[in-house]
């Protein structure tokens, strides 16, 4: 939208000293700097705070020019970062200290409405002060990392995945971390196959256009009253951003739809009868139970009032209990510290962000997954959502135990998972919609395995996959 880009254009134009005028008066940015290490060496003698070491900048370094009166520094040599918290389930507690998490930061500002309270003996250096900026510095979606907020209460302390900055020069750096110039610095460092991450050191290490004080100062004020006004611009813009924002959603919508009835897709000869690839799973399954490592269910004949629309002639519908095994979770009990903050992942509802999993909040020990009723889910199957979070689903890249919000699924007959997500996608309206309970909705086991599926041969589910990855990007466009 027009007014996000002028946000970030106004912006990097104020870090890079084009937003204000440069006086004389203002002095020059380099006697600031020394005056922060006089400050910053006697702390270090009197052990109130530790030394760091950082390399010296090179030109090679320098993103873009800056006024001659002022300088470029590392932050870690004008503030100090703060390491994260760590916490167990079993410390959560209605009348803890509130541990802010990535939620609590919402288009810039802190967001108090989904606390989570600790009540653990909290070292001083993981509580915040009013002033000090919170940034998301780890998370699933790299799109989420790197947002910031300025605190405004003390005496708070911060998550997994979060890094605190304290400086006297906190309202000017907060521009500087909205500001494009820090989101270029790490959009190429962060992020791996895994996880997306800016660390400590990263942290440290950015570089920072540094203005005298008196520039800052104005830098702000100007900022303030700019971007007030853009905001003005984008509320605007919202309105029209409303009327267009549901058409992504429902082409979306159509083209899942579409696809689990075989409009997207050509039905080919050579892809033979998906009741052939039926009888190949329910022969499987037969084995399996028959070697004890699977339990037989019985679920009802599919009568013709049931189905919900046409499919093509080679496909048919299938119950989805009977085409694939479906586990349970559990949590190991919170008040046993020997179960938790080991090794195992071990996955929430809040953990599903996407239609891919990839890490989680919290780890148990091998101890907490064997006298629990949680399960290991492998890599490469899927995770439903049954209660709390209804109709979130997602593939799994990690090997994770889960809660008993969630349901581990694993497909017979080398069904294509992927095929199976998008139906999940599809259908979540409609698991949202039989969600029963009066404080927190959730469906039964027998609801999903009694879900009807649309079972495509499986050359025809991969054709199927490959064409809503290509079309389903374009409505992010």
């Amino acid at each position: 939208m027009f007014a996000d880009d002028l946000r970030k254009s106004v912006l990097q134009a104020a870090i890079q000293g084009q937003l204000t005028e440069q006086l004389p008066t203002d002095g020059d940015a380099r006697d600031l700097l020394k005056k922060i290490q006089a400050e910053k060496a006697n702390l270090i003698k009197a052990k109130k705070i530790k030394p760091v070491t950082l390399p010296p900048i090179s030109d090679d370094e320098l993103p873009f020019k800056i006024p001659p009166n002022w300088c470029w520094v590392r932050l870690g040599e004008i503030a100090e970062t703060n390491i994260v918290l760590t916490y167990s389930p079993q410390d959560i507690s209605d009348d803890g200290v509130i541990v802010l998490r990535s939620g609590n930061i919402a288009k810039g500002k802190i967001n108090y409405n989904d606390l989570v309270k600790v009540k653990i003996n909290i070292p001083k250096n993981k509580l915040t002060c009013a002033g000090d900026i919170i940034i998301c510095a780890r998370n699933g979606s790299k799109k989420l990392v790197g947002k910031a907020a300025m605190i405004d209460k003390a005496n708070l302390s911060f998550g997994a995945f979060m890094a605190v900055v304290r400086s006297k020069f906190n309202q000017y750096i907060l521009m500087v971390i909205h500001s494009p110039h820090f989101r270029k610095t790490f959009l190429n460092e962060v992020g791996t196959t895994t996880i997306n991450q800016i660390t400590q050191s990263m942290l440290k290490n950015f570089l920072i256009p540094l203005p005298p004080l008196a520039e800052q100062e104005r830098i702000v004020a100007k900022l303030d009253e700019i971007l007030s006004e853009i905001e003005l611009l984008a509320a605007d813009e919202h309105e029209l951003e409303e009327l267009e924002k549901n058409f992504p959603r429902q082409m979306k919508n159509s083209l899942l739809q579409a696809a689990i009835q075989g409009l997207l897709t050509e039905q080919l000869p050579t892809d033979g009868d998906a009741r052939d690839l039926l009888k190949n799973i329910q022969a499987e399954k037969a084995n399996l139970i028959k070697a004890k490592k699977i339990k037989p269910i019985t679920l009802p004949p599919i009568s013709d009032d049931e189905l919900p629309f046409k499919i093509p002639p080679n496909w048919c519908w299938v119950r989805f209990g009977n085409i694939c095994q479906i586990i349970g979770g559990g949590t190991p009990e919170k008040h046993k510290p020997e179960y938790w903050n080991g090794n195992i992942n071990w996955a929430t509802v809040a953990d599903i962000q996407s239609n891919f999993l990839d890490t989680t909040e919290f780890c148990i020990t091998p101890k907490g997954l064997k006298e629990s009723s949680t399960n290991v889910i492998k890599q490469g199957a899927i995770i439903i959502a049954t209660r709390v979070g209804l109709g979130k689903v997602c593939y799994t890249k990690i090997d994770t135990a889960i809660n008993q919000d969630l349901k581990g699924v694993y497909l017979f007959g080398n069904l294509n998972y992927f095929y199976a997500l998008y139906f999940f996608n599809a259908f979540a309206s409609h698991i949202i919609k039989n969600g029963i309970g009066t404080t927190v909705k959730g469906v039964r086991l027998s609801f999903i395995e009694n879900l009807l599926f649309p079972l495509p041969p499986l050359a025809e589910q991969k054709r199927i996959v490959a064409k809503l990855d290509a079309l389903l990007q374009l409505c992010d466009i």
